[in-house]
């Protein structure tokens, strides 16, 4: 398993954390995580 957190992503899109970034925006990161590896990957993404 790899995992990420709403803080990591939202700095790689150059945003701000605590709910401050796009959804839409964090499941494409998100999608190109999974797109990347061989393992599931987790997020641990603010309120939600």
């Amino acid at each position: 398993m790899i995992a990420t957190s709403s803080a990591g992503i939202a700095a790689c899109l150059g945003s701000a954390d605590h709910e401050q970034m796009h959804l839409d925006d964090a499941f494409t990161a998100l999608r190109r995580v999974a797109g990347a590896v061989s393992v599931s990957p987790s997020a641990d993404i603010e309120a939600g």
